[in-house]
């Protein structure tokens, strides 16, 4: 009726809009008075907003008051005032608003109703929401009432949830991550994994065989699905305090197994001389992970359950298998510490490594080549004359010198020294781990070496640096050696596999301790089946 007075006003004007705001902040308790002069406001809004800065751009300013950010909205603050009104026509007029504001907005806007004390707003909807559901399973178990009021009641508040449901689906269809964010985590954090949790002590076994499951199967779920199903599995072992079933038991080590076996294909991959660094980084951050309490959790891990593991695109780089390498240690890790979990109640302090066969720098020198660096004399007695072509030096008359020490190895060019016959000049050194040798098919007297230009510890400080927002990794390099004949070619390229050989024999007998016991033993408590 009231509208019927502003037919001369155009309805998608400034003033129309000032009034209608106006009319609705003026309104503080809905009654059967002024029910449907709110659902009239209400329905106008959304009309003025969905259409309206399309006939007055001035429509859309006059929403917002500006400083260097939005730090108020009154159209938005006045209708979440009767956000939670229990009736149904004010309630899905709301639910259009905020919709038409939520399309309409600008980055600025959503910053200011995804921040407290705005964003409130989501955590009360889903609160509401959650009574709304343990109302209804209230009403389902009810054995007092069988009546036909019952199941009136029940399918009013199921269509009430349904709505509910179909407006937070419709806000995380705009895909503003912001806005998305913020409803998914109250979701978690309120209703999904409260209700989850509980059920993890209820002692049911199928939700501890579908967790082994996940981590037995084949091919292996991404690292991260392993790590969050990890930790609700040592969750569930220290709830319920008991063994395992023979079938569950079979699970685990066949799981433990792969991750063993996944573990030592990294030993013939090119980051080998790695992996027992690899463990003493990541252990504590990993042991940490598992002990983390379930309220700390962030609870976006439950939507990672549906994230797939990051392709690498056929990119066979060595960043690629240093990443696959650190991977392959964690998932390791998270299975020596379910298994001492499992077997003996409680997590490993430190990882089991053997540092008898670690390289310790304090004891080397420059002129033996383990510890040579650019620039430095080192000894040329076994090293293998060859010739290499530089850029910008042209070709140079070289010594390849490939040399092990423990856990510790490198493959050096030397140039002869102007004085002393016996001794060379470091030109250059690369790591003997990946350099993978190999004679070339139409020229049997050169010798192509991969080089890792990859560097961990640089990538780390980048890291925590906030560097590396962009996956800009340097190429991996190559080296071409000519030899005199095929001869020296071959016996050069034994020569680096040899040495090889015994930096890998060194790292295999450091992880020793943590691979020689593959598999648990049968434990004399078993879950109830």
């Amino acid at each position: 009726m009231w509208r019927s007075l502003w037919r001369s006003i155009d309805r998608f004007s400034l003033q129309y809009f000032k009034y209608v705001i106006n009319e609705l902040r003026k309104i503080k308790v809905v009654d059967g008075h002024n029910r449907e002069l709110v659902i009239d406001l209400l329905q106008s809004i959304v009309e003025l907003v969905t259409y309206g800065d399309r006939q007055d751009p001035s429509i859309f300013e006059y929403e917002l008051l500006f400083m260097d950010a939005v730090v108020s909205f009154p159209l938005y603050e006045e209708a979440l005032k009767f956000a939670h009104h229990g009736d149904k026509m004010i309630q899905t007029a709301i639910c259009a608003l905020t919709l038409s504001i939520y399309n309409a907005s600008d980055d600025m806007v959503y910053q200011y109703i995804t921040t407290p004390p705005v964003s409130r707003y989501f955590s009360d909807m889903v609160s509401s929401l959650s009574k709304k559901f343990f109302h209804l399973d209230a009403l389902v178990h009810d054995a007092e009432m069988r009546t036909r009021q019952k199941k009136e009641e029940i399918l009013l508040e199921t269509d009430k949830i349904v709505d509910d449901l179909y407006y937070l689906k419709d806000i995380l269809g705009i895909g503003e991550s912001r806005l998305s964010r913020a409803v998914t985590e109250n979701l978690l954090r309120i209703l999904i994994v409260p209700i989850l949790l509980p059920l993890l002590q209820m002692g049911q076994s199928n939700i501890l065989n579908a967790l082994l499951k996940v981590l037995a199967s084949q091919p292996p779920y991404s690292i991260l699905i392993q790590w969050h199903t990890g930790w609700f599995l040592r969750k569930l072992l220290i709830c319920q305090g008991k063994g395992l079933s023979d079938h569950n038991f079979q699970l685990f080590n066949t799981s433990y197994q792969q991750s063993r076996e996944c573990l030592q294909k990294e030993l013939d991959g090119c980051w080998f001389d790695h992996i027992p660094e690899a463990f003493r980084n990541e252990w504590a951050n990993c042991k940490a992970a598992l002990q983390e309490a379930s309220q700390c959790k962030d609870p976006f891990f439950v939507l990672e359950l549906d994230v797939s593991q990051q392709t690498t695109d056929g990119d066979a780089t060595s960043y690629c298998a240093w990443q696959r390498m650190v991977d392959n240690v964690k998932v390791f890790i998270l299975h020596l510490q379910l298994k001492s979990t499992i077997s003996k109640g409680e997590l490993l302090e430190e990882p089991l490594l053997d540092s008898s066969a670690i390289a310790d720098s304090s004891n080397t020198h420059a002129s033996n080549g383990a510890s040579a660096s650019f620039g430095s004399e080192v000894a040329l007695g076994s090293g293998i004359s060859c010739r290499i072509s530089f850029s910008k030096a042209g070709i140079r008359d070289i010594y390849l010198i490939p040399v092990a020490k423990k856990t510790s190895g490198k493959v050096i060019l030397a140039e002869k020294h102007p004085f002393r016959s016996q001794r060379g000049i470091v030109l250059a050194i690369a790591p003997l781990a990946g350099l993978i040798p190999k004679i070339d098919e139409d020229h049997p007297t050169w010798l192509h070496l991969q080089i890792r230009e990859f560097e961990p510890k640089l990538y780390k400080s980048k890291v925590r640096g906030h560097l590396s927002g962009k996956s800009n990794h340097v190429a991996d390099g190559r080296w071409t050696l000519g030899f005199p004949n095929a001869k020296a070619c071959e016996a050069a390229r034994l020569s680096i596999l040899e040495e090889t050989r015994k930096q890998r024999s060194s790292v295999e007998s450091v992880l020793a301790p943590l691979l020689q016991n593959s598999c648990l033993g049968k434990l004399s408590e078993s879950e109830d089946e």
